[in-house]
Formats: structure tokens, sequence, C-alpha cells
């Protein structure tokens, strides 16, 4: 029995010293849509590649460019366009949860949450 134990408090310890799947940048790569009000006409989202550029979708005036991971945030950087300006901007999201299908993600003020599934088309 005490083998036992000790056979899967080693266990234990090693998957939680292992990466978490927040950081694995595969996981993220894709196309992100926002999940909205069931009636709701518009769709909107990112789409996050390989190589850590971004883009929106059907967002005219957010222009994600740029993405990137660290210590379990999710960083989106771009251009936000707006009465005859255009403004660099850079957000931190705390990630919540990522699955193959969806992503959770909060604010860095915690005052906003974003959930979003993944999208083929």
């Amino acid at each position: 029995m005490k083998q036992f134990s000790f056979l899967m408090l080693a266990i234990f310890l090693i998957a939680a010293c292992s990466t978490p799947a927040a950081e694995d940048k595969s996981v993220f790569c894709g196309r992100w849509i926002e999940e909205t009000a069931p009636d709701s006409p518009y769709v909107q989202g990112i789409t996050l590649l390989p190589d850590g550029t971004a883009s929106s979708i059907g967002m005219a005036t957010l222009k994600y460019q740029k993405w990137a991971l660290k210590n379990g945030r999710l960083f989106l950087s771009g251009k936000s366009i707006g009465n005859g300006q255009t403004i660099d901007f850079s957000d931190q999201w705390q990630i919540l949860e990522i699955t193959p299908l969806t992503m959770k993600l909060k604010s860095a003020d915690g005052n906003y949450r974003i959930n979003y599934r993944r999208s083929e088309k």
C-alpha cells in the first residue's frame, strides 16, 4: 500500500511540474469566434497563426496583428482605428481554459470575460 501511495504521489508531482496546455502555442492556432447570443447577427473573433501573427474576424476598427503566450497569459496587439486616427494597442488576457474547441479568457483587470469557439470556416 505504501508503494502504491508513493507511486501516486510521484505521478501527481510529475504532472504538476509539466508544462500546462496553456503554454502549448499549437493549441491556440486557428480561427476563434466569440460566443454571442444565439440571435446575434454579428460574428467576430480572431485568427492566431503559428508564426505569431494575428488577424481580426468581423471587426473593421480593431485590427489584430500579433499574439504571444507568456506565464499563462495571451497577449494580443494591433491597431485600433476610429474617428480619423489609428492607435497601437496591446491587450493581456489571463487564460482560464483552452481546449481544442474552446478558449476562455479573462481581462487583466478581471472585469471582462470572453469565450471563443474554434471555427474551421
